[in-house]
Order: structure tokens, then sequence, then C-alpha cells
């Protein structure tokens, strides 16, 4: 019960917020297109998802992931990733040269996932601290828009399909049944759940 009734409230910006997590302690959005003006990189923070304070962010692009290891937050963009400790201060990282759309944490490592932009072939980069990546030897065409962890494995979905990691260095391409593409996945206690387009939604326990 309580899904019925929604609350419509005002972030302040008026950019696109495209990603929301729930870090232990705080809420972080972010984001940063708008259908008119520059773009900005968006970050937002809320301890209780009602009252929000933008952070600067040394980047002008769009922000569109976030994941952290209790302790510091990575948020990912189109070509960016930026880093904080504490909400408030905020570094880039080397810059990157790909679309980045997503990232998570799990088994001692950041893993974020993306794709080169044009004609576009996927990009996964895997860091211990945040700051610095490496790539992750893939080449499935299309790119990846959706990245988690389930405690022992990864999983990642996008356009170019659906891929599986142990370690978060080498990928196995998965079957999932559908042509559809896919856009976001979670692990959700026992089991994934993907959404796409069109409608889809898979579900797997494994």
């Amino acid at each position: 019960e309580g899904s019925g009734a929604w609350t419509p409230l005002s972030s302040g910006p008026t950019y696109a917020i495209l990603g929301i997590e729930w870090l232990g302690q705080r809420y972080v959005a972010v984001g940063g297109s708008r259908p008119w003006g520059p773009e900005t990189g968006l970050v937002m923070l809320s301890d209780d998802g009602v009252f929000w304070e933008t952070a600067e962010v040394p980047v002008s692009v769009p922000l569109s992931g976030v994941a952290s290891d209790g302790s510091r937050i990575v948020v990912v963009g189109q070509g960016v990733i930026v880093t904080s400790d504490d909400g408030e201060t905020w570094l880039e990282s080397t810059p990157i040269p790909a679309r980045m759309h997503d990232v998570t944490w799990g088994d001692g490592q950041f893993v974020a996932v993306g794709d080169t932009g044009v004609m576009p072939t996927a990009v996964i980069l895997t860091s211990e601290d945040g700051i610095d990546w490496l790539p992750s030897p893939v080449s499935t065409i299309g790119g990846l828009s959706g990245v988690t962890w389930n405690g022992a494995q990864y999983l990642a979905v996008g356009s170019g399909g659906m891929l599986s990691s142990q370690d978060g260095i080498n990928w196995d391409p998965v079957p999932y049944g559908t042509t559809d593409e896919l856009y976001d996945v979670i692990w959700s206690i026992d089991r994934y759940l993907v959404v796409g387009e069109n409608g889809t939604i898979l579900v797997s326990e494994d």
C-alpha cells in the first residue's frame, strides 16, 4: 500500500533530472539537459526526498548515473565522471572519450557503462576508487544504458543487448528472448528487473 498517491515537488532547476539513487544516508539526483539554452551538469542532494540542495559541479554536460561505495559518490555523464567525498566538493576525473550512462558499486569496485557515441559500441569501465578508470574489453555493437550488481555478478543492459560478468572485466552475452531495446536494470532482493521499449519488463532470478 501507499503507492497510489504521488506528491509533485519542485526541485528548483528547470533541467531534466535523468537519474536518482538512495545512497544510505541521502538521495542524490543527477541530470542537466533541457530543451532550450545551454546544458550543464546537475547534482542535487536531499536527506528526505522533499527538500533539495543543488551542488556545484565542474562540468557543463548532462549527468545520468550515480553510485557510492559508502564514502565516495561517483556520477557519470557524457564524457565525464565526477566524484565527491562529502556531496559538496566535486572533482572531475580524467575526461572519458565516451558517453557514460550508468554506474554501480559492487565487489570492491565501480563499474560504469555507456557507448562510443557515433555508430555506437559498448563501453565498460572499472575503478576501485572512482578516479582512475580502466576499460574492459567489450566489442558489443550498440550502447549500454544500465548496470547493477547482485552480490555475485554484474548485469548490464542497453541497445547492445544484455551482458553479465563476475569480475567487471570479462563479459558474456545473455539471451533474453526479445529484440526490444533495453533501458535499465535493477537487482531487488532476489531477482533482476529489466525495462525497455514497447513496455518490455523482464524478470530473472539468476
